[in-house]
């Protein structure tokens, strides 16, 4: 939503957002009005477009976290740490053991 809200020419020339609005300036609306009147919408839709997404991604961020997610995921992180410890550690082993026998 911010790329094409703010619509530089890397997004490509088909996105008319606050870049192509601000670089046309009063010609945008010289002769032919209907290019900037779109440009004018594309902007105000991408815009609340983003406004919706950032509400969206803090109200599920808040359930997250009202929920016990952070100590869930803290919990898991913990889980995933020891596996990972005891996998290293019997790796370790094997190869020492690998190592005794030749």
């Amino acid at each position: 939503c911010c790329w094409m809200l703010v619509g530089p020419p890397i997004v490509g020339n088909f996105a008319a957002g606050l870049y192509f609005v601000l670089l046309q300036g009063t010609h945008l609306f010289a002769g032919d009005k209907a290019p900037g009147v779109f440009a004018v919408i594309n902007v105000i839709l991408w815009g609340i477009a983003l406004l919706l997404s950032l509400r969206a991604g803090g109200l599920i961020l808040g359930v997250f976290r009202n929920s016990g997610g952070v100590a869930k995921a803290q919990q898991q992180r913990a889980v995933a740490q020891a596996t990972v410890e005891s996998t290293a550690a019997a790796a370790h082993v094997a190869v020492n053991a690998n190592q005794m026998r030749e």
